[in-house]
């Protein structure tokens, strides 16, 4: 499973493709809207990891995606309160139309080091109260739905009181098994080193909280850089 926000390195590389192609792969594409903006200095513009989505899924077929609109931001600047709910609408038509069919969300959980990184560029980070989240969870359920994309909880399960929304797992080693295709089986219990919340089955990260990634996302709780 390949978790990213830029599939630009692995498109540009024919070599690779041919080699990935004899796996199992899934892929998570996180599209948030923040692209090539103060929120995601590194990041790729939405829609042009938009098309990078599209070439994964002509690729690989686009029933081993999902989009991540996530995580879900309010923030202020320059007076003004702002969020990435703004960028929803037009992201689900353009996902909807390349057939994509999951999308996964949650609300931002602020840390301190997240709001200190980001102090000195001038984004105060607000975290609405729960009645706010579900109106707009509400909003986001009805524009999935006219597009045929189903709505996950990413390991937030207070939001499934929401009509059409369903709790997440990530790292569904179900679906995997559904994919492979020869059904080797993929581990399906929970995953006990997660979250409690947190849907995921078993898995080996092959990353480390200790590197630095290079988008450089201004919420990001996982980035040493800045802490």
């Amino acid at each position: 499973m390949l978790w990213s926000k830029d599939f630009s390195q692995l498109l540009s590389n024919a070599e690779l493709i041919r080699v990935l192609e004899s796996y199992n792969l899934y892929f998570l594409f996180t599209i948030t809207g923040f692209g090539d903006s103060i929120i995601e200095p590194k990041s790729p513009p939405p829609f042009q990891a938009v098309q990078q989505m599209r070439r994964l899924a002509d690729m690989f077929g686009v029933e081993r995606i999902s989009w991540r609109f996530d995580p879900i931001i309010y923030w202020r600047a320059d007076g003004r309160e702002r969020s990435n709910l703004d960028f929803f609408p037009r992201l689900v038509e353009e996902v909807a139309q390349i057939g994509v069919k999951r999308c996964i969300l949650s609300f931002a959980t602020w840390y301190d080091k997240c709001r200190r990184r980001s102090k000195p560029q001038g984004i105060e980070f607000i975290d609405p109260d729960d009645g706010r989240k579900l109106e707009s969870l509400h909003s986001l359920a009805e524009l999935s739905l006219a597009c045929g994309i189903s709505l996950f909880s990413c390991a937030q399960d207070q939001w499934l009181k929401v009509p059409g929304v369903k709790r997440s797992h990530c790292i569904d080693g179900v679906l995997l098994t559904e994919l492979h295709p020869k059904h080797e089986p993929a581990p399906s219990s929970k995953d006990p080193s997660q979250r409690k919340q947190c849907g995921c089955t078993p898995s080996i990260d092959i990353g480390s909280y200790a590197q630095t990634c290079w988008n450089g996302c201004r919420y990001c709780y996982a980035n040493p850089g800045g802490s």
